[in-house]
């Protein structure tokens, strides 16, 4: 029955009834592709920009 109101309610307003619904799954589809993306394929890359740093900003007398 409610999904019968909702859909006769996106009906009556018309194209703008569809367009939050839709963005809505857009931004939640995003926002776990993000977090999949910094979950698993996010590993290596802290540790190789901070090396970077360490190396760019030590004096070569610092270290033999």
């Amino acid at each position: 029955m409610m999904l019968t109101e909702c859909l006769v309610w996106m009906s009556s307003v018309g194209w703008f009834g569809w367009l939050m619904p839709l963005s809505m799954l857009l931004l939640v589809g995003l926002l776990v592709a993000a977090l999949v993306k910094f979950l698993f394929f996010n590993r290596g890359n802290v540790d190789t920009v901070n090396t970077a740093m360490v190396q760019e900003n030590t004096i070569p007398e610092d270290r033999p």
